[in-house]
């Protein structure tokens, strides 16, 4: 954001308000949290960390080449049509 602490106050109006909003539903997203980690936690390959998540967010580190990992990300994204991942790893060719 760049400048200096006095002209980020918007930043820290908006944060405030979404404070008072969001720090009631903290439990409810910790909760959410563990059982993502409990659905993922059995699949070969993914490793929860931490695991049980100690706060509403975790990593997912999975297990893979990069070969495999970028077959996946095609798949994904011609069967699905989702992509998350950088460019690089999918041909507009490949779409279709």
């Amino acid at each position: 954001m760049g400048g200096t602490l006095f002209g980020l106050w918007p930043n820290a109006a908006s944060a405030l308000s979404c404070l008072r909003r969001r720090l009631p539903l903290m439990p409810e997203y910790l909760s959410h949290a563990r059982e993502i980690a409990a659905t993922v936690r059995d699949l070969a390959g993914v490793r929860i960390v931490p695991d049980p998540p100690q706060v509403p967010m975790m990593h997912l580190l999975l297990s893979t080449t990069q070969e495999r990992f970028a077959a996946a990300a095609r798949r994904l994204a011609i069967e699905r049509r989702i992509w998350t991942w950088p460019t690089g790893l999918l041909a507009e060719r490949d779409l279709g």
